[in-house]
């Protein structure tokens, strides 16, 4: 049984996730045990909507927890950002359309 623990913070969770790990375990799967932990009246969201950040750098899925520097008997704390999937309308402009503005000052 492990005593490492990684402590998830985010704007999008109302209080910090202090999930028990393994070293060993990969990035991936920090995500499926917050998703399995995931605070009660909260929608959940999906694996692939979570970002995990480390050190002020988005972590890659496959990497493992002991390259962040996770380490039996201590805590690391780490940032868990929800990416919402925001889908573009099909009557949207596209970007290559040369009479639409490519941005939202005033300027353009």
């Amino acid at each position: 049984m492990s005593n490492a623990h990684v402590r998830l913070l985010g704007p999008d969770l109302p209080n910090p996730l202090v999930l028990p790990v393994q070293p060993t375990d990969t990035i991936s799967g920090l995500k499926e045990k917050a998703l399995s932990n995931w605070p009660s009246g909260m929608e959940v969201p999906l694996l692939g909507q979570l970002k995990i950040l480390h050190l002020g750098r988005f972590v890659n899925d496959t990497q493992l927890l002991k390259d962040c520097k996770v380490a039996e008997g201590e805590t690391t704390a780490m940032h868990l950002i929800v990416k919402t999937q925001v889908s573009r309308p099909a009557d949207a402009p596209s970007g290559s359309d040369d009479k639409v503005p490519k941005c939202s000052c005033l300027v353009c």
